[in-house]
């Protein structure tokens, strides 16, 4: 079927809103209601705004992705060069050939061979990008208000502006964070207080199920490059030294069930096998609902679709909750590429569960967008109720333009 006129303004609407299928984050549950979830499982919540319902993966060259901040603020965009593109901001290199990730703050990643990303989120201040296997080389420009995040594995590296290494092995649950210039901080399970890194400094983490073994080791400073400005750095700039630095300490490891501890941990493939140790059909009456999401968050990042499927349909046919809205916002994402027809009857069921819960507005935004673009007869009104409802959201300037076309 041949696609229908459409008005110049709609068509750039379009094209934004396409662009941004494949860039940002969804917003995380409410932390009240979810809090005992939150903190290590942010990551894994944190799923794409939308996603191009197209089959397979898309093998690109240079792929420009522009993508917007939750607030409606213009966020960075970056372009992906000798990788490929998974659907929801995954990106991946070959094991023969590395790739490379160009921000437009001027900030770079430089993936190794066999190495996977996660773009989860970007602002107008810098992303978030999580380390899922292998090895990213960063460099992040420093600019007023700079704020990155690099995550490798259950691990966070808050960063200003600086060049370093960061790795994640998922077999051998180890990460790797050697810095070369500028300053990090590092947060995360095992850690009593915050690891501050100098150049020349490595961090290892080593995930096991009796805790996390953490090692600071210092090796040769690097030499300094030329600095970009003639004026000296402020005292805030300036890398603290080795000796400035404390050794990070251990944290006990949680109880056997304590599943949302082994989260934290980042230890997935222990929750993962307990449950199918008890079984499954066990394990979805025995457990509760913030429980079962954060079995189907572990079967997500171990990439175990089947388990995550199953644990999510029990989730989202329950009882109307913010869980059970999640469970079937999570549904929609998973079945929008091979069925966006089922995925916009998920969209509906978690708008149904939680009106006016935190995913209320990407939920009806996503259904906006698989309307258009699969020329559904509903789609003008889901622009006036997007409207009605989030004038100022992100999908508020598709609707304005599929409301002005006749």
């Amino acid at each position: 079927m041949s696609e229908p006129s459409l008005n110049p303004n709609l068509t750039r609407a379009l094209e934004q809103a396409r662009t941004e299928l494949d860039g940002a984050a969804a917003p995380s549950v409410d932390a009240a209601t979810l809090a005992a979830v939150e903190e290590r499982l942010e990551a894994p919540l944190a799923w794409s705004r939308w996603v191009v319902p197209a089959g397979g993966v898309a093998a690109v060259s240079l792929l420009a992705v522009l993508v917007f901040a939750l607030s409606g603020e213009r966020a960075l965009t970056y372009a992906v060069e000798r990788a490929r593109t998974e659907g929801s901001g995954y990106l991946a290199t070959t094991e023969h050939e590395g790739g490379t990730m160009r921000f437009s703050d001027g900030s770079e990643l430089r993936l190794d061979a066999s190495s996977r990303v996660h773009v989860a989120e970007t602002t107008r201040n810098g992303a978030r990008v999580q380390v899922v296997s292998g090895v990213a080389r960063v460099f992040v420009r420093h600019r007023a208000n700079t704020r990155w995040l690099v995550e490798p594995g259950p691990f966070v590296v808050h960063v200003t502006g600086t060049r370093f290494t960061a790795s994640w092995s998922p077999r051998d649950e180890e990460a790797v964070v050697e810095l070369e210039e500028g300053q990090v901080r590092i947060d995360g399970p095992g850690l009593a207080e915050p690891v501050v890194l100098a150049p020349g400094q490595r961090f290892s983490a080593h995930v096991k199920p009796e805790g996390v073994q953490v090692e600071l080791t210092s090796g040769e400073r690097p030499a300094p490059r030329p600095p970009a400005v003639t004026s000296p750095p402020t005292p805030a700039e300036e890398p603290r030294p080795l000796a400035a630095v404390k050794p990070p300490l251990a944290r006990p490891a949680p109880a056997r069930n304590d599943w949302k501890g082994w989260a934290r941990m980042g230890a997935f493939e222990r929750i993962v096998e307990e449950a199918e140790h008890v079984g499954l059909a066990a394990t979805l009456k025995q457990r509760s609902a913030e429980d079962l999401l954060v079995l189907a968050d572990a079967a997500r990042y171990l990439r175990r679709p089947e388990l995550a499927h199953a644990v999510l349909i029990e989730l989202s046919t329950g009882p109307a909750s913010q869980v059970s809205a999640v469970a079937a916002y999570r549904m929609g994402q998973l079945t929008e590429a091979v069925d966006p027809l089922a995925a916009d009857r998920w969209y509906a069921s978690a708008l149904e569960r939680d009106s006016e819960g935190a995913l209320a507005a990407e939920a009806l935004g996503r259904r906006l967008l698989l309307g258009l673009m699969h020329h559904q007869p509903n789609t003008r009104a889901l622009a006036d109720e997007y409207l009605r409802r989030f004038p100022e959201g992100s999908a508020a300037s598709v609707a304005r333009a599929t409301l002005e076309q006749p």
